[in-house]
């Protein structure tokens, strides 16, 4: 997607390619149901843009949140923070319907992830501990399936995905590949 800005206080989000435009319908028909319930203010489309004879694919406006990503700026108590991130989680974490969208790639059980994972290490090489890695991940992945009824997840949680304004998180964005699952 792309964002440009309209006005001081709010974002116009399309799509840059057919392949966003199922991900925008997602954020579109779920993100004001989850909005309300959420501690931590989300992106709920406020205005739907259909395609037409002059864009081909669905686009949104939006609250526009004034903020940098996580991965750019310090908190001022991360401790605090790791909490409201846990707490919005937890919010977000409730059964999901049937009819909620399915992302064959989020949402599956953490030991599908292991390759990758391992991938990823060892392009990382001598930056980490690759092997404390290893075995924690081990750790992590060393749980059941889940067997209850799938439930929300953002999907594409991390650092860019959080904004921060004065230390402390403002809000947490880019729901396209919300999904339900583990």
């Amino acid at each position: 997607n792309v964002i440009f800005r309209l006005g001081s206080d709010l974002p116009v989000r399309p799509p840059r390619s057919q392949l966003a435009d199922e991900l925008v319908a997602n954020e579109q028909r779920w993100l004001r149901d989850l909005a309300p319930s959420l501690p931590i203010p989300i992106p709920a489309p406020l205005r739907f843009g259909l395609p037409n004879d002059s864009y081909p694919w669905r686009w949104s406006i939006g609250p526009w949140f004034d903020g940098e990503v996580a991965a750019d700026v310090a908190f001022a108590d991360p401790v605090a923070q790791a909490s409201r991130l846990g707490r919005f989680v937890a919010a977000l974490h409730t059964p999901a319907p049937v009819d909620a969208p399915f992302n064959a790639f989020r949402g599956q059980p953490i030991g599908e992830l292991r390759p990758r994972v391992a991938a990823n290490t060892e392009r990382l090489g001598a930056w980490i501990d690759g092997a404390a890695v290893a075995t924690r991940f081990d750790e992590l992945a060393d749980v059941d399936d889940w067997s209850s009824e799938p439930v929300w997840l953002h999907g594409d949680l991390h650092s860019a995905n959080v904004l921060v304004r004065d230390g402390a998180i403002c809000a947490v964005i880019d729901f396209g590949d919300i999904t339900s699952g583990d």
